[in-house]
């Protein structure tokens, strides 16, 4: 699932993360959610995304926030989920630089 300290949850997203994933994406985001806690997402091992997993973690920010939670998502550059956002034009939309982080 993933690990737990006292004020955030780190979920671990790694494989192919597609809409034959996205039923257990959305209850592993769900749990996380009922955890009470601020949120990341470890996305540097992905081996492939599609909108739905997108959608699920843009919905998952937007359901964070309105929580007065944070959810952040750490990614690889240049990897499929950047390569994804950049594809669906995720990436202008406002305060995307605080949600992802992408790194080498």
């Amino acid at each position: 699932m993933g690990q737990q300290s006292d004020t955030c949850v780190t979920l671990v997203f790694d494989g192919a993360r597609t809409v034959a994933t996205s039923q257990e994406t959305l209850l592993r985001l769900r749990d996380a959610a009922h955890r009470g806690a601020a949120l990341e997402i470890d996305c540097t091992g992905l081996t492939a995304v599609d909108l739905s997993f997108i959608q699920l973690l843009v919905a998952g920010r937007r359901s964070f926030s309105a929580a007065g939670r944070s959810l952040t998502v750490r990614a690889k550059a240049s990897g499929p989920l950047e390569t994804g956002l950049k594809a669906g034009g995720f990436q202008d939309a406002p305060d995307f630089d605080d949600f992802v982080t992408f790194s080498a």
